[in-house]
């Protein structure tokens, strides 16, 4: 028996190819190097053991069979959950000397664990052609990748780099709008209607968010310089008067003094940033509640109450 090894980093080489052409590219990639570090099993100098690997040899002694695509991509599946638990427990015991303790890194490597474990759980999920099946897995994917997308969503007044409106909306779209689809997804698949319905609602609980975040300097929304609607709106106000007040800005202040983000954030406020998003959010979420006027047999008070999850929440949010 010359065993599984070699078969199952061919395979998973194939995917790392095919990742290449996918909108999870980069995701994909940099979650797979950790299993190329010392011990792991793409590792060419120390390949230790391999979850996988035990995977498809169990099988096989149960089996007695061909391994077939099917079992690869399970072991495949495997090897994605088990890295995802490495990852957090060096985290939390601080047993790889390389790790950060909680800074800025920490934050890509737990976004990386979970979208490992999401990818794992989709490669042992019974083999369907289902678009049902597969959606939500994928759902959870894509909106880990709207994480990534957003850890790097920055802007910066020293390169002048600053992102456009409809680049926002299409990462939160991806971020929060996938993972609100997650709700209606598990609750009937088929219902295309509730679909658009838990997506506006996410759209438009980002916005709000979005707005009250930028307002409260314990957020690190500036301090990170994140490129969300009221600092773009604000920043395109500026631009409109021509008064140069965020030219006159570099991002180290913005990022270490907490006056330069006091004096932003009273301009955002003063430029009507603040309202423009509370205007879209209300606009997305009026968009979730006519659609279930108009396809769910609702009372009256079924739907106020249905309105109060969001509208009255949404602004105790706001004020808090």
């Amino acid at each position: 028996m010359n065993g599984f090894r070699s078969d199952l980093i061919d395979h998973i080489n194939q995917h790392l190819s095919s990742y290449k052409q996918s909108g999870r590219a980069e995701v994909d990639l940099l979650a797979l190097k950790h299993l190329s570090k010392r011990g792991k099993l793409l590792n060419q100098e120390l390949s230790g053991f391999s979850w996988g690997e035990l995977y498809l040899t169990l099988s096989y002694f149960l089996k007695r069979r061909k391994m077939t695509e099917e079992d690869f991509e399970k072991a495949f599946g495997i090897e994605c959950i088990f890295l995802s638990a490495d990852i957090v427990d060096d985290i939390c015991d601080l047993d790889d000397p390389n790790l950060p303790t909680f800074q800025n890194e920490d934050r890509y490597l737990i976004l990386i664990s979970q979208y490992l474990l999401a990818k794992g759980f989709f490669y042992l999920r019974p083999v369907s052609d289902s678009y049902e099946d597969n959606c939500l897995f994928s759902l959870i994917m894509d909106s880990g990748c709207g994480e990534w997308k957003d850890l790097h969503f920055r802007f910066s007044i020293n390169k002048r780099v600053i992102p456009t409106e409809e680049e926002y909306f299409k990462l939160i779209k991806q971020k929060s709008g996938k993972l609100t689809e997650i709700i209606s997804q598990a609750i009937d698949p088929s219902q295309l209607i509730l679909k658009k319905i838990t997506y506006y609602i996410g759209i438009a609980g980002q916005l709000r968010n979005d707005a009250a975040d930028v307002l409260n300097d314990k957020k690190s929304d500036l301090r990170d310089l994140k490129a969300y609607l009221p600092f773009l709106k604000a920043y395109e106000y500026s631009c409109e008067v021509q008064d140069e007040f965020f030219h006159k800005l570099k991002d180290e202040e913005i990022m270490t003094s907490p006056l330069k983000r006091q004096l932003i954030r009273e301009y955002i406020e003063q430029s009507g940033s603040i309202d423009y998003c509370h205007i879209l959010s209300r606009f997305y979420y009026m968009r979730a509640f006519k659609l279930l006027e108009e396809h769910f047999k609702l009372s009256k008070k079924e739907m106020n109450y249905f309105k109060s999850l969001f509208l009255q929440r949404s602004q105790q949010h706001e004020q808090a």
